[in-house]
């Protein structure tokens, strides 16, 4: 997002678990993330001029679900520095399925982000098999819908 484009979750026809997946793909791969105002409340905006409407302060008008996703991402992402700066040891895209995971390595430290881009639940234990190693999915051990899962390998 930016302040002369229509907002991300304008464009995916206000798909909230859209812009989950949008937002775990930005804030957990390697670089500097960059939230434009709102987007952790999920303030709409279509093109150009109301992209550039004012912050919604007023907590009524700030959705509290999207905020606590956002936090969720920074706080994995500053607990588990193999996020930042990792080795990508392993790339998997599975079409059919709608997946994508990267496997990243620091020291001690291995991690499978998991991301699911179809509509329906998924489990992950394949990639915990076949690294062989114990795990601790830092959410909830599924990723329904639209979500992302980041496990500790």
């Amino acid at each position: 997002d930016s302040h002369d484009t229509a907002r991300f979750l304008h464009l995916c026809n206000n798909n909230k678990k859209k812009q989950h997946l949008a937002a775990a793909f930005q804030l957990l791969l390697p670089g500097m993330p960059m939230i434009y105002y709102g987007d952790e409340y999920a303030m709409p905006g279509a093109n150009d001029p109301d992209c550039r409407r004012g912050m919604y302060w007023d907590e009524e008008y700030q959705d509290q679900e999207m905020f606590e996703w956002y936090k969720q991402l920074l706080h994995v992402r500053k607990e588990h520095t193999c996020i930042v700066d990792g080795e990508l040891i392993d790339t998997i895209v599975k079409d059919e399925e709608e997946t994508i995971v990267f496997i990243r390595k620091n020291g001690e430290e291995t991690i499978a982000l998991i991301f699911n881009c179809s509509s329906n639940a998924k489990e992950f234990n394949e990639y915990a098999q076949k690294y062989n190693l114990l795990r601790e999915n830092v959410f909830d051990g599924k990723v329904e819908g639209l979500d992302a899962a980041v496990i500790v390998l």
